[in-house]
Parts: C-alpha cells; structure tokens; sequence
C-alpha cells in the first residue's frame, strides 16, 4: 500500500485511541458518544485471491509472527456508534464568555486575568504603579478607535515593549485583545500573553500604560518559517490546481510531519522539529495559507485553538490537531472544512460559519502502513483486497473500508460512515 494511499473519510472516530483537544493544564476529552473505539470485525471466508499487481505486504509491521484466531464480532463492537444524522463533535466544552466574545468592545469590563483564563494558553500579569516619575514624550495617546492598528502593528513587527497613554476607562479593552478568541492573522495566534504596568496620570482619566508582549516565535524564527512554508506551498501548487486539495494537502503535510507534543509551542516547533501541541498546528498552517492567498483566521477556546479558513465567501473550520493522530498511522479528514453544526455552542463560530460543511471528500491518509496495522491487529502479510467498498459491522453500516485477507481469514475497518453533510 502507498503511503500516500487514500482511504475513506472518519467522519466518526472509529480508531482504537480517544481522541483529544490539547490544553496546557489538562487534555480535553470528548464527547464519548461521538467517538467510539475501532470496529475490527475479523471473520471466517474463502480465500481471496490476489491480483498480480496487488502491493506486497510490508514486513516488520502488525502482527506478523502468526495469523490472528478469528474472533466473534460481538467482542469487536465496544459501544454503538452515533446516529448517521448526527455531525461529528468539536470535542469541544461549553463556551465562556469571551470565547463568545466579537471583539475587544465586549470584553472592556472584564478583568483581564479572567479573560486571559478562557483564552488558550494566554498569560498575563499586570502590576498597578502608584507612584513613579514617566517621561510623557514616551507614551503617545492611542485613542479606542486605534487600539486595533496599533496592536497589530506591534505584534507584525514583534515588538516586545509597547508604552501608550490611553483612557482609564478603556484599560481592560487594550489588555484584552491578546485574548480575543479570533485570531485574525498568524501575529495575533503567535501572541501568547503579556505583562503589563499602569499608573494614572493626575486627572485619574489617562493611565500610562508600558506593555510587554509575549510571543511563541520571534522576527527571525518567523523569518525561517515563512521560507519552509514558501517551500511546501510550492510544492502543493504544482501538484494540484483545486483550492480546496491545496489546502487539504497543506493539512496533510502538517500531520504527517508532526508529532503533537503537549507544551512544545509555535510555528517553528511544528515545522522545524516535527512536535508541538495545537497552537504550533495552527500557527504553521496560517502561515502556509496567507502564502496560498487563501483568507485564514484562529479560532482559542479555555484549552484549544484551531483554523479557520474561507472558500467562496463563507468560513469553515480546520483542526489539523485533531485529525492528527499518530497511533493509527492515519492522517484523517474529520475535522476538515466543517460548518457551524459541530459547533453550535459557541456564538461567535455560530454566526461566522457555514451553515453546512463544504462539499469535499474527507478521505483519510495512510501516512504509516506499519503503524495502522499495528494499531486494527492486522498481520503484516496479510494483503489489501479492497478499498472503500461499504460494509456491514455488528450491526453498523459503514460507507467506507478497508479489507485485508490472509489464509482464510479477512480483516475488515469501518473507517467511515454517512454522517449526513458533516
């Protein structure tokens, strides 16, 4: 089997591992009812033969000392599967309110810290200055409306200290921004917290305000991450013409060449030493998509943060994180290009997604043969006979398989099934 080979979209989880959303304190697990174990039904049949030009079985991979006994499909089926109507889950929790926050308007009358706790891996701390002589000429007015621009400015450039003057009663606005659940640019993911220290001018209507900002990756890391980036958008641009494979095979790139690694951050950590956890994923894939010209935001919650990309007017979710999982040696599509029905808890993806999720194929990738044998209990000599065909499990339909055979016995994966346009 090519490494490359396709197989049929998970649009339920039907692994033999959970999988998981990434948070610096604990990793979330989802919903169990939208993500049971793997359905390995393993049967008596006749034997198959097989075509001259099948690909050989891989050695060193499985189980491939002796054939696997066959096993009764009652003991495979650990517990049902959803109801086929049912969209996958974002594996998400309930939403705070700043994860529901529009913009740094809403969240003016929250307390930073509190904000910042409802905010992906946001640090900040801030030290209130009662009394201590400034230079005015350092700290130039920024007034609300600009607060954005200049944010931006700082963050684009990796500045690290930032002195403004702004109004008092503005202060938890201007803090907040770095905790915004939407992401709008790479330097808006790469900005992880800040420390912060204030003081009132004698009217108590201005405060004067020295910011440091905290970043995931600095100017040059970034420097060397755009041109990695250059180099595997060029290479997807010639290989493929569509937009939606481009930004499937950047998806595909990521996870097959990361290992998600709980509390290793930032983009050059993804592409550089393969391992991060979530924000590494989704800062490196922003960079590829603003190289692709295809419009790509962020999306943090308390313990997550994932993309969001836009086709043809309207925005889908992306979670390379979560159709990362190694254990299966599988790369999958079930969190690729969804719309807002797995994502019905929280307002603000509510309103900005797609009603639907976009109309693709959510095939999976087999990025390791050897792993995805290992991981279903499929002996490395037994050989691929079928792939995609539907088949019956237990009791499950499924749209999807892969079948292997050996001797007289064949191993069938139900790896996806009709899970209406989700």
């Amino acid at each position: 089997m090519k490494k490359n080979r396709f197989i049929a979209a998970v649009l339920a989880a039907v692994i033999s591992f959970t999988l998981v959303a990434c948070s610096k304190k604990e990793k979330e697990e989802p919903i169990a009812t939208t993500s049971p174990p793997a359905t390995v039904a393993l049967s008596e049949t006749t034997t198959v033969p097989v075509a001259e030009d099948e690909p050989e079985s891989e050695t060193g991979g499985g189980n491939a000392s002796a054939p696997a006994a066959p096993q009764s499909p009652a003991t495979t089926q650990a517990q049902a599967q959803p109801a086929p109507t049912a969209p996958p889950s974002s594996g998400l929790g309930k939403p705070s309110a700043v994860s529901n926050a529009t913009s740094a308007e809403d969240l003016k009358d929250v307390d930073p810290a509190t904000a910042a706790g409802s905010s992906y891996d946001t640090e900040v701390t801030i030290q209130t200055v009662t009394t201590q002589p400034v230079s005015t000429a350092e700290f130039p007015y920024v007034a609300p409306e600009q607060f954005e621009s200049h944010i931006l400015n700082c963050w684009s450039n990796f500045i690290v200290k930032d002195k403004v003057m702004i109004e008092a009663s503005r202060l938890n606005q201007y803090l907040n921004y770095v905790s915004l659940p939407v992401k709008d640019s790479f330097f808006a993911t790469n900005c992880n917290g800040l420390s912060a220290r204030y003081g009132y001018d004698p009217t108590g209507k201005y405060v004067y305000l020295e910011v440091d900002w905290n970043y995931y990756i600095n100017a040059d890391q970034y420097a060397s991450c755009k041109n990695r980036a250059a180099t595997i958008v060029s290479g997807v641009t010639k290989s493929y013409t569509n937009t939606v494979d481009r930004i499937r095979a950047v998806h595909d790139y990521i996870c097959s060449q990361t290992a998600y690694t709980l509390n290793v951050d930032g983009a050059y950590n993804c592409l550089f030493n393969g391992r991060c956890d979530c924000d590494g994923y989704t800062a490196a894939f922003q960079i590829c998509m603003s190289l692709l010209g295809v419009p790509c935001k962020a999306f943090a919650t308390d313990n997550h943060i994932f993309n969001l990309v836009q086709l043809n007017g309207s925005w889908y979710a992306v979670d390379a994180t979560w159709d990362d999982q190694d254990s299966a040696g599988i790369i999958f599509a079930r969190y690729f290009l969804l719309g807002r029905q797995s994502y019905s808890n929280y307002a603000t993806l509510s309103s900005m997604l797609a009603p639907a999720s976009y109309d693709c194929s959510r095939i999976g990738t087999v990025a390791n043969e050897a792993v995805m044998r290992s991981a279903f209990g499929i002996p490395a000599d037994a050989k691929d006979v079928q792939l995609g065909g539907s088949v019956n499990l237990n009791g499950q339909n499924y749209t999807d398989s892969i079948t292997f055979i050996q001797g007289n016995y064949k191993y069938t994966v139900g790896i996806s099934f009709s899970n209406g346009n989700s």
